[in-house]
């Protein structure tokens, strides 16, 4: 069995299974090894799958390998997957934001996600901090911190 299908039979396992039998350590390992090989499957997977499978993914890819985490949340913006999963993956972004094409798209995609409040203010400034986006999205929102944002 490919690692990939690995890591889709634990992530669709029983909630119960999922978390009593402590699965999400197992996931954590299978996502950190993760790489181009496997992710042609894991896009296929990530537009077929439900909303908890997708969460489970994002909270175990604490050690997901950066040319993995890219295509997925490129993707994520694409198909408009669910905002906590979104932000819980930018989390797992270079502290250091650069000027690429998705750190814009992600800077655009939390200002739509502030203004419709699809997702509580703090956690919006937590995803966007972590990855260090927080300024330029203060910037967009128009304020000059995030006290004047009301955070």
């Amino acid at each position: 069995m490919s690692l990939f299908n690995q890591l889709d039979e634990i992530l669709s396992s029983d909630e119960d299974e999922y978390f009593s039998g402590d699965w999400f350590l197992e996931a954590e390992e299978k996502i950190a090894l993760i790489d181009d090989s496997d992710l042609s499957d894991l896009l296929g997977a990530w537009k077929m799958r439900d909303k908890s499978w997708r969460e489970r993914f994002a909270h175990a890819s604490a050690q997901i390998n950066h040319n993995v985490l890219v295509p997925i949340l490129q993707e994520s913006l694409r198909t408009s997957v669910e905002p906590s999963t979104i932000f819980g993956l930018m989390g797992r972004l270079p502290h250091q934001a650069d000027h690429s094409e998705l750190s814009d798209a992600l800077v655009e995609y939390a200002e739509k996600v502030w203004r419709e409040q699809t997702l509580s203010p703090v956690q919006i400034q937590m995803g966007t901090w972590h990855c260090g986006l927080s300024g330029r999205l203060l910037h967009r929102l128009g304020f000059k911190s995030w006290k004047e944002a009301g955070l």
